[in-house]
């Protein structure tokens, strides 16, 4: 039934005072309603019937109900020739006509429910394939565990776009493997609805001009999605645990036995990368790779979440990062578990130069990868040989080396250093000779002091400090 079916019912007395243009339009239900935002509790191909309670007094507020009203894709509405009418203003009645959205005056003498019963009776056979779509829904729901197809499935059934997303990161939570007809059309109408239960997810529903999914089949939707939503987040989150874990276990050192088992299918005969963001930025990173089949080997080391990015994920990896709008420091290429810890600090070093320029996805300087240890075989060859007596053991050549460590950390800053050392400025000037007098190099010289630096990081590589990896 369309409204000008309706319209054309002698009985219900009914009158076209505005929206000629939409009489075309579908009506699937009628409903009365006095809310003040009667769109929020009806929906597409639903004719408003109200009394006027819900029709606010002014233009301006008449104007913006039909506006809200045609956005919800209601089939009309309907006024009751009553005292409580307000004064319809032509403002109001300009843009019913500007949206094709029809507004029918009812004679006084038509009860609501007439006119409830004649769209009721006109549709018995439409709800009746209502009932018949839904059972295909929850047939499709039941017969689809993998969420793209699922997807594919419900999206070739009501002939709809769908895709639902965390809000808070726009990460696809669900969505399908191929893009429906209807997502893909220009004229193509996007709706944003929550899903109860799930804090933070939305449907994404597209639809054609004209052709609405009906409430009716949009709350069991709903239901259906929000359901298959909590299941996908369930299993991502159980990836990410499992990551985290093994990020951590090699990180500590232990066997990569786990780590290989968190990158599959991945796996790493091509090698990895380790990426470098901030943790409180980045904490919905895990969640969005493991929704996007991709590893999620990440967790958080102090201030930054430290990602094992397998050479042949690197690619997704970084798009899906980028579109999270997440900037990472990123390790250069290596083989070997055994060196993460020293791809952490690579990564670390980059994200620390370059957090507030430079590219988002931004990669350890070549140059810089030439000079400094990339495996503890290096790494001990570097403290041997800048070290010199500083690399050994012993009270004294501990206190020295904690000394040139913090000074050269600390930007060779006297006062800073002796504050934090918690020793007297004298006693520091005494130290640092002592420290160039064994390694044979001065802290006042350019190329000592990168030497020195170098030896410093490589030092940390081989003898890292609890907690931080």
């Amino acid at each position: 039934m369309t409204v000008a079916d309706l319209a054309a019912q002698e009985s219900l007395a009914m009158t076209v005072l505005a929206g000629n243009g939409g009489l075309g339009r579908q009506v699937l239900w009628a409903h009365s309603c006095e809310m003040p935002d009667p769109e929020r509790w009806m929906g597409p191909h639903e004719l408003l019937m109200t009394v006027g309670l819900c029709i606010p007094p002014d233009e301006e507020g008449q104007v913006g109900l039909i506006a809200r009203l045609a956005d919800a894709g209601l089939a009309g509405m309907t006024l009751g020739d009553h005292a409580p009418a307000p004064r319809l203003h032509p403002g109001m009645l300009a843009e019913a006509d500007r949206r094709d959205f029809p507004v029918l005056l009812v004679g006084s003498n038509t009860p609501y429910v007439a006119i409830g019963r004649t769209v009721a009776a006109a549709h018995a056979s439409t709800q009746t394939l209502q009932v018949l779509r839904l059972a295909k829904l929850y047939r499709v729901a039941s017969s689809h565990e993998a969420p793209g197809q699922l997807m594919d499935a419900l999206q070739d059934l009501l002939g709809v776009g769908l895709r639902v997303v965390d809000t808070a990161t726009r990460a696809s939570v669900l969505a399908p493997d191929t893009a429906s007809a209807a997502s893909r059309a220009q004229d193509a109408r996007r709706r944003d609805y929550p899903l109860d239960g799930a804090d933070g997810l939305s449907l994404e529903l597209s639809e054609y001009a004209g052709e609405q999914l009906d409430s009716f089949t949009l709350v069991h939707l709903l239901g259906v999605l929000q359901v298959a939503a909590g299941r996908a987040l369930a299993t991502a989150d159980r990836m990410a645990e499992r990551g985290r874990l093994a990020m951590r276990a090699v990180m500590e050192g232990e066997s990569p036995a786990r780590l290989r088992e968190a990158v599959a299918p991945h796996g790493l005969a091509e090698g990895y990368v380790v990426a470098a963001l901030d943790a409180v930025e980045a904490s919905g990173l895990p969640r969005a790779l493991a929704l996007a089949g991709l590893p999620s080997v990440a967790a958080s080391i102090r201030d930054s979440l430290l990602l094992l990015v397998p050479a042949g994920a690197e690619e997704a990896t970084s798009s899906v990062a980028s579109a999270l709008g997440l900037r990472a420091g990123v390790s250069s290429h290596y083989a070997d578990p055994v060196d993460v810890r020293v791809a952490a600090r690579e990564a670390g070093r980059v994200l620390s130069v370059r957090s507030n320029g430079g590219e988002a996805w931004a990669r350890f300087d070549g140059a810089a990868v030439s000079v400094l240890a990339r495996s503890h075989r290096e790494a001990r060859e570097v403290v041997r040989e800048v070290l010199g007596p500083l690399a050994g053991q012993g009270e004294r050549v501990d206190g020295l080396r904690e000394t040139l460590f913090a000074f050269l950390r600390l930007d060779r800053s006297w006062t800073r250093t002796a504050q934090e050392l918690g020793i007297h400025r004298q006693t520091l000037v005494y130290r640092v000779r002592k420290i160039e007098e064994l390694t044979g190099r001065r802290l006042s010289n350019t190329g000592d002091v990168s030497a020195l630096w170098i030896a410093c990081q490589a030092w940390e590589v081989l003898h890292p400090e609890p907690g931080r990896g």
